[in-house]
This record gives structure tokens, C-alpha cells and sequence, in this order.
């Protein structure tokens, strides 16, 4: 069984993030927790690491920008943390956003920027 996490307000497909297996002696259930849609993002970095020895093609990059678009952002410090520890080249890190505060008070400081220009213009 697979464990899904769903983003308040989506309504599209569920992405997993874990999934329970029993124990071999069947007395208990474990709860495995993964990367968040781990079944997209496991093929890439088989790929990147596989078949083009993280020269990865445009299709490719593509694809991961994709999915990492997909996904929460309280995700992206985890996933550079760890694709860091896989030698993946600054190149690819750099297609994962720093923080996502970071994102947040960039966009809040253009909408105020465009806003007091509005109301600076209203004045002169």
C-alpha cells in the first residue's frame, strides 16, 4: 500500500511518499517514508547516473524541472541535501530553488514594488 500526500486545494492525481510493508514475521507494519513522488523521481536519477554520467540531455532536465515543479516546496532543502550527497554537479542543484522563503519574499517585494509605484503615481 502506498502512502499519498495530497497539496491543500489539488484535486488532480496524488502523489506518494512512503509506502507500509509488514514485517517479515508479519507482527507489525512498517511505514517507509520517501522522496515526495518517488516513483518519477527514482528512473531520473537513474538515468542522470546510468546513462549520461550526470551530463544529463535537454529532455532530461526538462523533465526534472517538471518535477520539481510538482512538488511542495518545504521539499527542495531535502532534495539538494541529497542530491549533493550523489555528487550531482551545482548545475542541476541550481534548477531546485534555494528556499522557498526566499521565493515567497521575492515575489511579495515585486507585488509591493508595483503597488507603490501605482500609489506614488496616484500622488504626483
Amino acid at each position: 500500500k502506498q502512502w499519498y500526500q495530497r497539496r491543500v486545494g489539488d484535486k488532480g492525481i496524488k502523489a506518494p511518499i512512503g509506502y507500509l510493508k509488514a514485517s517479515v514475521k508479519g507482527a507489525c507494519v512498517n511505514l517507509f517514508v520517501m522522496p515526495f513522488n518517488y516513483p518519477v523521481l527514482f528512473p531520473l536519477l537513474e538515468e542522470l547516473i546510468k546513462e549520461f554520467r550526470m551530463q544529463p540531455s535537454n529532455q532530461w532536465i526538462t523533465e526534472f524541472k517538471s518535477y520539481v515543479s510538482s512538488m511542495p516546496v518545504y521539499y527542495y532543502m531535502p532534495l539538494r541535501v541529497a542530491l549533493k550527497r550523489l555528487s550531482v554537479p551545482g548545475s542541476l542543484l541550481s534548477l531546485i530553488p534555494d528556499s522557498p522563503d526566499g521565493m515567497y519574499f521575492n515575489n511579495m517585494l515585486k507585488s509591493l514594488k508595483v503597488q507603490a509605484k501605482a500609489e506614488a503615481t496616484r500622488y504626483m
